[in-house]
């Protein structure tokens, strides 16, 4: 049995997937004898959702990523056995956190720079290890040994930078030594173990042929060069093998891919089922579009598709865009058939739109953007303590953060938090410390509730010893401070998550003897920005919840949202479709299928157009009613702006 079901955007494409699946079962087929590969997590979660099965065993549905890390964790032994560069021998692998992970790379790069390596670069450690991170995953996707990251994106650079992907080469040698020595690994490091050894041993191939008789496979044509070399691999064991694909192609940073499935796993003998589109107009309008992308002359646009792109201010814009959600409420349209999509997340604008949703009753979410952990105010009183507990002598907290940090504990007001703040900050010498309050001024003008709580904080410390670990002492004051508490009941699950996440942090790091200290490593970490992790009831929110949104057109067309309205701000931001390739990254040349020498101007050229196209295509064909544009020659800090949306949107009459 094989089956290719295509279709473009909307068509129907996963609803048959899954019909099939529950039929297979229905059927008399062992669940536990299927594979599901679904796009992503949230994804894999709207598969499971609603299963209607007879009767079924386990049911085997996951991401690429979650499907590799549950065959290492199950085949572990095997790649102890295999890797001669795993010096750990642990029970189980370690999965690095992204916090973890950049921690580690961030450690390697300020390692290398002090030896003067990647002179020619002026930006933060942080970014760099987030872009050398990318690469290892780009390469680990593509199939390509990480130590020929550096060789290939030398056919990207000019001439005279070959000596900083020599230097790239060296640090990414020395990260993957060290996480490989100590038996802990990020996706990257996954996806090459599991290539590399498991795919490569007689015992665990002859597993999977008997336990998996059929797989699944959602949205094809983003699957990745090291999942489509997978199902090559793994394809003549099989009984059946479906496979949807969206006629749309790939978008993004998945575009590099594009037609890799097609080539490598389609052949003469499947059965193709061809779903029928409910967007002719708009194809033959994309059609005309691409045809026409880099040429000067007009095309004929959409009754539905409203474009006012000469605006001169990005001020201007915000306006129109909430007069157009506020006329649209007016007519009775649901919140829920509204989508604001952004270049980048866009601060006042959705400032505005959460104060409309709060004064018309209805709920309003960015589905591309988890906040900060310490946006959470229990979750920044653990932060804040600890800082105080350890005085990290890195660390110096000012006047603001100890002031509110004393409104959230103590319960004081503005004044009296700033009045306390003064009076320890004046008697501290070189940081703030809970001394020891013997002014009857400040005892006459703070509440002796208040004070009797300042107290409890400092004798806590003063009994807790210093070399305690960051998530035990962040039980201790979760405990102590926050539990039990009126109205911060739905405020604790920050708490938990990131007592979990500190000490999912530090027992890797503690694999790490180069690391000194990790209770600072974790905490400069969440100051630096980290986003709190998404929980499983978060993700069926976004997925299922009834709210206006706004997003990037990326977070959108991964949430498979589909909209009645569609509102478009800030178009002419280059960043509404955003480079997939910098001085450090570039997915093209590290993918498998590039055959190219020097990156040139028509590969530039070829690249921009089909992610442009592919984006548009669905974000199209996610609305089924009007879609309105708005551009602004000038960006919020008065800089001109054109950007290549505008550039093929301006031609539309």
């Amino acid at each position: 049995m094989k089956i290719l079901i295509e279709g473009d955007t909307k068509s129907g494409k996963t609803s048959l997937l899954k019909k099939k699946y529950i039929q297979m079962i229905n059927d008399g087929i062992d669940s536990n004898k299927i594979l599901v590969l679904i796009a992503n997590r949230m994804e894999a979660i709207r598969f499971k959702d609603n299963l209607t099965l007879e009767y079924s065993s386990e049911n085997r549905i996951f991401s690429y990523f979650g499907f590799v890390q549950h065959e290492l964790k199950k085949f572990w032994p095997i790649i102890l056995k295999k890797s001669k560069k795993i010096h750990k021998f642990n029970i189980t692998p370690t999965f690095m956190t992204f916090e973890a992970s950049q921690c580690l790379m961030g450690k390697t790069v300020e390692y290398y720079r002090k030896q003067g390596f990647l002179g020619e670069l002026n930006i933060p450690n942080e970014d760099i290890s987030k872009k050398f991170l990318s690469n290892i995953l780009d390469a680990s996707l593509n199939n390509l040994v990480y130590t020929k990251i550096g060789d290939k994106l030398k056919s990207f650079g000019e001439v005279s930078r070959d000596q900083l992907y020599d230097q790239m080469n060296v640090i990414i040698d020395k990260y993957m030594e060290k996480t490989l020595e100590n038996g802990s690994f990020d996706y990257g490091t996954s996806i090459y173990l599991y290539n590399n050894f498991l795919l490569k041993d007689e015992f665990y191939l002859g597993d999977f042929k008997k336990n998996t008789h059929y797989l699944l496979v959602d949205s094809g044509e983003i699957g990745s060069i090291a999942e489509v070399d997978f199902i090559d691999r793994i394809k003549g064991y099989l009984k059946g093998l479906i496979v949807t694909l969206n006629t749309d192609g790939p978008y993004g940073i998945h575009s590099y891919s594009k037609g890799y499935l097609e080539k490598t796993i389609i052949d003469s003998e499947y059965k193709r089922i061809k779903l029928d589109s409910k967007y002719i107009k708009t194809n033959k309008f994309l059609e005309r579009l691409e045809e026409k992308f880099y040429s000067c002359e007009t095309i004929k646009g959409l009754p539905n598709l409203h474009l006012d792109i000469e605006n001169e201010y990005k001020s201007e814009n915000n306006r129109k865009v909430i007069k157009k959600v506020l006329e649209l409420l007016d007519n009775s349209v649901s919140p829920l058939d509204i989508s604001v999509i952004v270049p980048q997340n866009d601060l006042v604008l959705e400032f505005a739109l959460e104060k409309i949703g709060q004064d018309r009753g209805f709920k309003y979410m960015n589905i591309g953007r988890n906040e900060r952990i310490l946006d959470d105010p229990y979750a920044y009183i653990l932060v804040i303590a600890s800082i105080l507990f350890y005085e990290f002598k890195e660390i110096n907290l000012n006047f603001d953060e100890i002031k509110v940090f004393f409104n959230l504990t103590l319960g004081l007001d503005s004044i009296r938090s700033a009045l306390l703040t003064n009076y320890i900050g004046g008697r501290s010498k070189d940081r703030y410390r809970f001394i020891v309050i013997d002014s009857q001024e400040i005892k006459k003008r703070i509440p002796q509730q208040n004070i009797e709580k300042y107290d409890k904080i400092r004798e806590i410390f003063n009994k807790i010893p210093k070399d305690i670990e960051l998530y035990d002492f962040f039980e201790i004051i979760y405990i102590e401070f926050i539990v039990g508490e009126k109205k911060k009941i739905e405020n604790i699950k920050g708490c938990r998550e990131l007592i979990d996440s500190s000490k999912k942090f530090i027992e890797t790091l503690h694999n790490f003897e180069s690391i000194k200290d990790i209770n600072y490593e974790f905490i400069k970490f969440l100051r630096d920005g980290a986003k709190a992790s998404e929980s499983l009831i978060e993700l069926d929110e976004r997925l299922n919840g009834e709210y206006l949104s706004i997003s990037t057109p990326y977070a959108y067309i991964s949430s498979s949202r589909d909209s009645k309205y569609q509102i478009w701000t800030d178009i002419r931001n280059k960043n509404f479709i955003p480079d997939t390739k910098n001085i450090l990254q570039n997915s093209w040349v590290l993918s498998k299928t590039w055959k190219g020498n020097r990156f040139s101007v028509e590969d530039q050229f070829y690249i921009e157009k089909i992610n442009t196209m592919g984006i548009l295509r669905r974000l199209m064909k996610s609305c089924h009613g009007d879609i309105y544009v708005y551009g602004s020659k000038y960006s919020s800090g008065s800089h001109g702006q054109g950007g290549l949306l505008y550039n093929t949107f301006k031609k539309i009459k």
